[in-house]
């Protein structure tokens, strides 16, 4: 049996290891820090829900839309349940320097693994969006509803 790796343990690395792990407590919590989540279930939200958890989803793509639209901080995403079809809400527009997610997740006591799918809602992209993410989700559109502009 292998001895364990030595670790020193000198005041000096203690305190190196300390400041470390507090700079990247620090770095990792302002990124968070301004990230917003939000809920979208066609089968079992309502808009007079927060949408801001998994418990109390939105039921319509508008709340959601106005959501991203309205919010300009970094790391904004929406979570769609899986199973079930999302449709209207309008255009959104994403600008540059807002990162944007949209993604399928599975409602509680739910065991659909069925994408969820998005239909009649615009996508406008302006020139300069670097971080613009869809995991999991499928589109039901034509040219006249997904406009992705300079991607």
């Amino acid at each position: 049996m292998k001895d364990p790796p030595h670790v020193p343990t000198s005041p000096i690395t203690q305190m190196k290891v300390a400041t470390l792990l507090a700079f990247t407590t620090l770095l990792l919590w302002g990124r968070c820090a301004n990230a917003a989540e939000y809920y979208v279930c066609p089968q079992h939200g309502s808009d007079s829900n927060s949408g801001t958890d998994i418990s109390h989803p939105w039921k319509t793509w508008s709340k959601a839309g106005a959501a991203l639209e309205a919010r300009s901080s970094s790391g904004t995403t929406v979570n769609v349940c899986k199973g079930g079809t999302v449709s209207g809400g309008g255009q959104v527009t994403w600008h540059a320097g807002h990162p944007r997610t949209i993604q399928a997740y599975t409602a509680p006591g739910s065991s659909s693994t069925t994408r969820p799918v998005l239909s009649g809602i615009g996508f406008n992209v302006d020139p300069g969006v670097s971080h613009l993410t869809f995991d999991g989700i499928e589109f039901l559109a034509d040219e006249s509803y997904l406009s992705l502009i300079h991607i």
